[in-house]
């Protein structure tokens, strides 16, 4: 019964501040809440040293739902968040920090939600096939790939350095950036953190996010903690350049 109040008091906090004034559509908040602590209490486990909790939740709605939500980024922060305080009022661990990716689905009917969840340690399980890239608490990483609609797709390009010109094509929907070999996108200079930044397509958009980096990250000279981009902005991870550009997906 605890456990219940405890969830029934922390949705109440949220319904106080921003949390319902991300929603424009006819799913209620709360209903969205309940799922995923259904979900949360289903898929945990049991570890070595006690309870594990999911940390990656896809949560999937009906498209004229989610086009009710403002905007989907912001509601994901603050379902993960809920997710967090719930696992540290239970008790349970979790293998890194909390995921919530919301989405539309055609396939679903108006008011209808269902959310996934599953544990994503993301812990190299050969030394041999990367000796360093051992587990530093980040964010899990999805291994969704982004729908190739045409044959164009999205990519960084250095434009300083001695690998100025050199390539990174975003064929994910979330994507790490740092010095650590386990990013997606490893950038050799120590002015970059080992986990420095994400990006995150949400709709046909990427966003950019700081991930608590020491030397910033930066967006056509403003340093910046979470940003859309676009075509042509020049992004800087702690001095070193990169630009967003629409390219061949061949």
């Amino acid at each position: 019964m605890q456990a219940l109040e405890q969830f029934e008091e922390l949705v109440e906090r949220l319904l106080e501040g921003s949390f319902a004034r991300l929603f424009r559509s006819p799913v209620h908040p709360v209903e969205l809440a309940r799922k995923l602590e259904r979900a949360l209490e289903s898929g945990k486990r049991v570890g070595v040293t006690g309870l594990i909790a999911p940390n990656h939740f896809d949560v999937r709605m009906n498209a004229q739902d989610f086009a009710g939500l403002s905007p989907a980024h912001n509601l994901e922060r603050e379902l993960a968040q809920l997710i967090s305080t719930l696992s540290s009022q239970r008790g349970y661990k979790l293998l890194g920090h909390v995921v919530v990716r919301v989405e539309p689905d055609q396939s679903l009917p108006r008011q209808a939600i269902n959310v996934q969840a599953r544990i994503a340690d993301g812990v190299v399980k050969s030394a041999k096939e990367e000796p360093e890239a051992k587990w530093q608490g980040t964010m899990v990483l999805p291994v969704e790939r982004v729908a190739s609609r045409s044959a164009r797709s999205f990519a960084l390009i250095r434009t300083d350095g001695q690998e100025a010109g050199r390539l990174y094509r975003l064929d994910r929907r979330l994507i790490t950036i740092g010095r650590s070999l386990e990013n997606n996108i490893v950038l050799e200079d120590e002015r970059v953190s080992r986990h420095h930044a994400q990006l995150r397509m949400i709709g046909t958009q990427f966003y950019v996010l700081d991930l608590g980096s020491t030397n910033g990250t930066i967006v056509n000279g403003q340093r910046v903690k979470e940003q859309v981009i676009g075509e042509g902005d020049e992004i800087s991870f702690g001095g070193l350049s990169l630009v967003y550009r629409t390219v061949s997906g061949n």
